[in-house]
């Protein structure tokens, strides 16, 4: 299976997640690694019978840093936030971002 932004799922070792979103949809989201871009998080929803749901898209606001170690939670009204950690260099904390979508994965 293909993603958005890299070969295969289990290719990523930047981290991943998954969240069920409600009975028929799941959320994946993912960390990839590209040369020269540094990193990125992507957002993929499925149905249960393994299709995807719209388009899969990158998340992250800045590719300038590195983007590592997603986690996507969902809220019972069928909204999910994703958040993940950036890294500016090895000399500065780590930030924590967040987004959040809607039911229809669309993100405010």
């Amino acid at each position: 299976m293909s993603f958005p932004g890299m070969a295969s799922l289990f290719y990523s070792d930047m981290g991943f997640d998954i969240a069920k979103i409600s009975t028929n949809l799941l959320d994946i989201v993912y960390a990839v690694d590209h040369p020269q871009k540094q990193s990125e998080i992507y957002r993929v929803r499925f149905n249960t019978s393994g299709q995807v749901i719209g388009q899969g898209n990158r998340i992250n606001n800045t590719r300038a840093k590195s983007q590592i170690l997603p986690r996507v939670v969902s809220m019972t009204e069928g909204s999910t936030i994703v958040g993940w950690t950036t890294f500016h260099n090895n000399n500065t904390k780590p930030d924590l971002n967040a987004k959040l979508f809607d039911r229809d994965g669309i993100s405010y």
